[in-house]
């Protein structure tokens, strides 16, 4: 079903925690203009608590993409080929919502410090994320993509990370 819908509907999913922020702000201002009283300091000082609220959740739960990860698509598949070793791509949105939720996901698997297998967060919004996820037709984020050590694409997840389907399939790629 995702993969037969336009890709230009699934833009606003990448940016969707600072469009619903700036939503949440304008109708809190709106509200508070339209008051009896007008904007008063009291007004000022909720919006502004509001705006620290919005930017520390953003900050404290936005996808942060692995380090030291080469600069395009192909020298990430061929750093995955000289691995010898299966890798799950995370393709992740710094605005969006549903990757801030799932990286909670992620981040159990990557505790689980799984010897065989290689984790990478990868932003859309830069290389090589960009590339990749248009190079493996993906249209939302999070997408989750398990490639084996060939830099072949094994099994994509699209919204969903289970985690015991990721660890069956790396398991059963270690044993072919």
């Amino acid at each position: 079903m995702l993969r037969r819908l336009p890709r230009a509907l699934f833009i606003p999913d990448r940016f969707a925690y600072p469009i619903l922020s700036a939503l949440i702000v304008l109708v809190l201002l709106l509200i508070f203009a339209n008051s009896p009283d007008g904007l008063t300091v009291a007004d000022l000082g909720i919006l502004i608590g509001v705006i620290a609220v919005l930017a520390l959740v953003w900050w404290r739960f936005h996808a942060r993409p692995t380090r030291n990860v080469p600069i395009n698509a192909t020298a990430l598949l061929r750093a995955i080929k000289h691995s010898h070793k299966p890798a799950l791509i995370a393709f992740e949105s710094e605005y969006c919502p549903k990757c801030m939720v799932l990286g909670r996901q992620l981040s159990r698997l990557n505790d689980m410090q799984l010897q065989n297998m290689t984790i990478y967060h990868l932003s859309v919004n830069k290389e090589p994320g960009r590339a990749l996820f248009r190079q493996f037709d993906c249209r939302i984020t999070p997408t989750y993509a398990l490639v084996d050590a060939k830099g072949n694409l094994i099994e994509e997840w699209p919204l969903i990370l289970p985690i015991d389907r990721v660890i069956y399939s790396v398991t059963r790629q270690q044993t072919t």
